[in-house]
């Protein structure tokens, strides 16, 4: 095989605005102006942004120290830290593998870093900064941009903080019943096969009794990306919440950065989001799910006797 053949298998080009990109930087350059234009969109409404920013500051100094606000336990971190899955490391540099062979001492003085922060309910910034990599989608044209997918490598001390108070979420909606109960996804023990058992329940009803079922599909393109965070925060003192929990949840949505990689060459471009926004990537902020889980609102398209 020709070897500019071979090289340009390995290294496709990009096609932006009619202009051929080929070396990595310009394709991580082009990645970047991409994510500017999905994610790097500022909530237009500021009143509101700067209302909600009000909120959080006053339900934030209600301390009453609630149950999913006390501090973080050394079972609660040697937990998260024994179950991390073995990932490539973030801007960092530090593997999974290294904070689990931590001696005991460490991971206490982590635990006490961790719980300073959740007493003033803040995420480090340090911990916001991800490492995004471009990887085409298989069977999807590759010259175009918005057929790669960004896959987000973070902090994984930074993990270890959020893996923390999901848990702690996780519980508190179940505890305070915050989701209809035909919510299967992304919960513990539940399986979104739960719900196409409903449906043929229901639709085996309808055809033995003559009835009619109208059914209604919804795939929202880029529905994560859109999500305005502001109405997740609102959501939370919503189901009254108070103390540090909202606080870090404004903390670690906004000023989130994510720094385009295109194949090996050094990352050169800084994506940021100043007000509230937060999130780089879907891929790999699973706090955030949480959040939408509890906050919004889950519509029912139901057949009832």
């Amino acid at each position: 095989m020709n070897t500019r053949n071979q090289a340009r298998e390995d290294n496709p080009p990009i096609v932006v605005n009619g202009e051929m990109l080929v070396d990595n930087i310009d394709k991580a350059n082009a990645g970047a102006e991409y994510l500017k234009n999905v994610i790097g969109r500022q909530d237009p409404f500021k009143d509101d942004c700067n209302r909600t920013i009000w909120k959080v500051k006053k339900v934030s100094q209600k301390k009453r120290m609630e149950d999913y606000n006390r501090p973080f336990t050394e079972r609660e971190v040697n937990e998260v830290v024994k179950n991390l899955p073995n990932t490539t490391p973030g801007d960092d540099l530090i593997y999974p593998e290294f904070v689990k062979r931590l001696p005991e001492i460490w991971m206490k003085e982590l635990l006490k870093i961790i719980n300073i922060a959740w007493k003033s309910g803040y995420f480090p910034q340090i911990w916001k900064k991800g490492t995004a990599i471009m990887i085409a989608k298989p069977g999807k044209d590759s010259e175009k941009i918005e057929n790669f997918r960004f896959i987000t490598l973070l902090p994984v001390l930074g993990k270890v903080y959020e893996k923390l108070v999901k848990n702690r979420l996780s519980w508190l909606i179940e505890e305070k019943k915050g989701l209809k109960d035909y919510q299967c996804g992304f919960r513990r023990n539940r399986s979104t096969l739960e719900n196409l058992v409903l449906l043929h329940r229901d639709a085996l009803y309808v055809l033995q009794n003559g009835k009619i079922m109208i059914v209604v599909f919804l795939d929202v393109r880029g529905a994560f990306d859109n999500l305005v965070h502001r109405k997740m925060l609102e959501g939370m003192m919503a189901m009254g919440l108070v103390g540090n929990i909202v606080q870090f949840g404004m903390s670690y949505l906004t000023e989130r950065t994510v720094v385009v990689k295109g194949g090996q060459s050094v990352p050169t471009v800084e994506v940021h989001q100043k007000v509230s926004a937060g999130s780089p990537l879907k891929s790999r902020v699973r706090l955030v799910f949480q959040i939408v889980n509890m906050c919004i609102l889950m519509t029912e398209l139901r057949f009832e006797n």
